[in-house]
């Protein structure tokens, strides 16, 4: 019976550490491979090497096709003066980037990724000028991938609806492709048979609600480019499954003592000091944090997923600004601001659209 008690105990220790895990288990992705790492450059061979050698679960490369229809990888449409889609290969891969390195084609950017078979390959389709091109051009990497067998290592980013038909008609049943623009909401982007979202951290925070959709959907959250400790912590506290960033040992280290706040929904209800009227459209903020998680409704009403135990900060238009600990069924009374206080609200608004 005490072997049992102590199997049972051990079995309880096991499975809250898997929990903790499971909550940081953030996967990291270099930025256009680890190119802040010295002696190397932004989507360089060297930068591939980096990001293998540091231990990164992938690393992201940006694809585009010369007028003679090759594959390079480069970030920027132009390089040299010289545009990439109107400038044939011979002279785009004759141009040198930071490290002294030329602008590799993805057949070398292929042939070195295989010295490291553990680096998950993160391939961002470009956007060409026209529908034929884009198609071409998912053809051409897709029949790239099989060529050197790296097809079941290797996920796409596109930036359009046609880029990811191309992609799916081209690439294996089952290969993930992620869409970039940022305009679609989860509903949509399960329609179009995306795997996922990556979307820049700034549409995350604006909608973090998205994670959770998401993920009930059945799709992953890949964020870019977080780059400083404030959004790496935000990451690993809304459950994203991959940060893309360009300083990915910042985020490793991050990673092995940070410990996700634990998160609360909380809701309430806006009132107008003056008639005891609710307040429609009222901006609710986690105090210390720029970023709007909600807004009351049309009666007034918000609910909002907080960290637990943080203090919330109520703003509308000609009000002072309400700060509360946030706890649920809040009745929240704002009064109105002086005169002058209105004007400079009104100003500071003004500033910022």
């Amino acid at each position: 019976m005490k072997t049992k008690r102590i199997f049972l105990s051990a079995l309880a220790v096991l499975a809250a550490v898997a929990g903790f895990a499971a909550d940081n288990d953030v996967k990291v992705i270099a930025h256009r491979g680890y190119w802040t790492a010295p002696g190397s450059a932004q989507n360089s061979i060297t930068a591939l090497a980096k990001a293998a050698e540091a231990g990164c679960y992938g690393s992201e490369f940006d694809v585009w096709m010369t007028s003679d229809s090759v594959l390079v990888v480069n970030h920027d449409g132009w390089i040299n003066g010289h545009s990439v889609q109107y400038t044939p290969a011979e002279v785009i891969c004759a141009q040198k980037i930071e490290n002294g390195e030329t602008v590799p084609t993805l057949e070398q950017y292929f042939a070195k990724a295989l010295e490291y078979p553990n680096l998950r390959l993160i391939c961002e389709m470009k956007f060409p000028n026209s529908r034929h091109q884009e198609s071409e051009m998912a053809r051409k990497i897709c029949e790239m991938a099989k060529k050197f067998n790296l097809e079941d290592r290797i996920d796409y980013i596109t930036f359009s609806r046609d880029g990811m038909t191309s992609l799916k008609k081209y690439a294996p049943k089952g290969t993930p492709i992620y869409y970039l623009t940022g305009d679609y909401v989860p509903e949509q982007l399960k329609y179009m048979g995306a795997a996922g979202a990556d979307y820049g951290i700034w549409i995350f925070q604006k909608h973090p609600e998205w994670v959770k959709q998401l993920h009930d959907l059945g799709m992953k959250v890949n964020v870019w480019t977080v780059d400083n400790e404030d959004g790496m912590k935000w990451c690993i506290d809304n459950g994203v499954d991959f940060i893309t960033t360009n300083y990915p040992e910042r985020f490793m280290e991050i990673q092995k003592t940070y410990k996700p706040q634990a998160s609360v929904k909380v809701s309430g209800t806006i009132f107008n000091g003056e008639d005891n009227s609710t307040l429609i459209g009222a901006v609710i903020r986690v105090k210390g944090n720029e970023t709007m998680i909600g807004s009351s409704d049309i009666n007034g009403k918000f609910t909002v997923d907080v960290p637990q135990g943080a203090e919330l900060e109520i703003a509308y238009i000609g009000y002072n600004t309400v700060t509360v600990k946030a706890c649920d069924n809040m009745q929240i009374v704002m009064t109105p601001a002086p005169e002058d206080a209105n004007s400079e609200i009104y100003v500071k608004g003004l500033a910022q659209l």
